[in-house]
């Protein structure tokens, strides 16, 4: 019995450093169970600012293209920039939106589509797409 309590503890501890470092919050709390809800709500609220960074990203055509063109493959930043006639002050401003909800990631100068965009785009658009 002695030991579970001491994992219950251990676990608590951990979830108030993780409080600490990544939210800020100084714990005041001593239930274990409301420290745990919340962590969970802060959780959620980080979810749905992603989900909000999603829609910024996706609601303009271009972004939409952008995603479309890099398809299955790893292209260059300049690559993109020429197909979809884009300057390198506008295609820097889409990629960052689409890095930071997650849809993109950067290798070098070079981005590929995140394997939650390609589950998108499964969804959104069906087989066809990958042709």
């Amino acid at each position: 019995a002695s030991s579970v309590n001491r994992q219950t503890l251990s676990d608590f501890r951990h979830l108030e450093i993780l409080m600490i470092r990544i939210y800020g919050i100084e714990p005041i709390i001593q239930n274990p169970m409301r420290l745990l809800e919340i962590y969970m709500e802060q959780r959620c609220i980080e979810q749905g600012d992603l989900h909000r960074q999603e829609l910024v990203a996706l609601e303009l055509d271009i972004r939409r293209e952008i995603l479309d063109f890099i398809g299955f493959e790893l292209r260059r930043m300049r690559e993109i920039g020429e197909e979809l006639g884009l300057n390198d002050k506008e295609l820097v401003d889409h990629l960052s939106l689409l890095k930071k909800a997650l849809l993109v990631e950067q290798e070098g100068d070079s981005y590929s589509l995140t394997p939650k965009c390609l589950a998108y785009l499964d969804e959104a658009k069906g087989y066809e797409w990958r042709r």
